[in-house]
């Protein structure tokens, strides 16, 4: 998997556009992710343990470190393979039409997703580089095993790694803070991650509207994610208004079906003064049954 994985995505970053990418080169490189998520789910496993105190799935140390450090390795090609979809000259409305149209890249970021669930403290500087072209990638990745999956989008792939990362803690030791406060201002200064999250959101409330209001864990990890933004301090006021604005009409959205609101109960979303960090997290609060806790 991983010489033909490295081949495959060497080749296909040189190749200058969307059509010439879709080639056999394409379905290997999605069969060789699919491969990878599986590992880095049976690595997961093997730290868990059961009822009884036993790991879930036994793997010795030895094996676990070696197959942990190829998965690591290999990653780093997926993001140095993402790098060149966005090299310098071709930003601007190419990098938009990769980001919109690539189920290449809808696959890389479900990989790396997948992986930074397990281990969000790797390669911290480049994923946030390439935060907002992952986020931004609407594609299906049809044609592939992944064309059936429950994926949730680019942004739900990602949710579960940002929950981790962008969470702050006052005990925690300060390199940590450092970089958790790093991945908050990231995320506040960016208009495609705040709009993002938002349509993710969007999203949830019009489909939860037909069938009813339940919190999966694509809403409980995008509420937590917009809480440890909203929670994180030395934030620049600019910034937490205009997410502030971004994402409030999406909450208040799932606020109304959640609570079966007919009567288009007031929030305080047109007034941009009046949502401020702690009404922002309040109305969070509601929505995941976390009260004032």
């Amino acid at each position: 998997v991983r010489v033909e994985l490295v081949v495959a995505l060497h080749e296909l970053a040189r190749r200058e556009t969307e059509a010439e990418r879709r080639a056999p080169d394409e379905a290997l490189v999605c069969t060789c992710y699919s491969l990878l998520e599986t590992v880095v789910e049976v690595l997961a496993q093997s730290q868990e343990m059961d009822p009884e105190g036993e790991p879930a799935l036994c793997m010795p140390d030895a094996l676990a470190t070696l197959v942990l450090t190829t998965v690591h390795e290999l990653v780093g090609v997926v993001l140095e393979f993402l790098e060149d979809l966005r090299s310098p000259s071709e930003e601007g409305e190419a990098e938009k039409r990769v980001a919109n149209e690539s189920p290449l890249l809808l696959a890389s970021t479900r990989m790396v997703g997948c992986f930074l669930a397990q281990v969000p403290g790797a390669y911290t500087q480049r994923v946030l580089a390439l935060l907002e072209l992952m986020l931004s990638t609407t594609a299906l990745p049809e044609g592939t095993a992944l064309e059936h999956a429950d994926t949730g989008g680019a942004v739900g792939f990602l949710l579960p790694y940002l929950r981790q990362v962008t969470l702050w803690e006052e005990e925690e030791e300060p390199n940590a803070k450092r970089a958790a406060q790093e991945a908050c201002a990231h995320m506040l200064a960016s208009d495609v991650c705040m709009t993002a999250i938002a349509d993710f959101l969007q999203s949830e409330a019009k489909a939860q509207a037909l069938v009813g209001f339940h919190l999966d864990s694509g809403i409980e990890d995008a509420c937590e994610v917009m809480m440890n933004l909203f929670r994180c301090p030395e934030m620049l006021e600019p910034h937490t208004q205009a997410a502030a604005a971004a994402v409030a009409p999406s909450i208040v959205k799932l606020l109304r079906v959640k609570s079966g609101d007919s009567t288009k109960q007031p929030y305080p979303v047109d007034d941009g003064s009046n949502l401020t960090p702690d009404y922002m997290v309040s109305m969070l609060k509601t929505l995941t049954d976390r009260g004032s806790n």
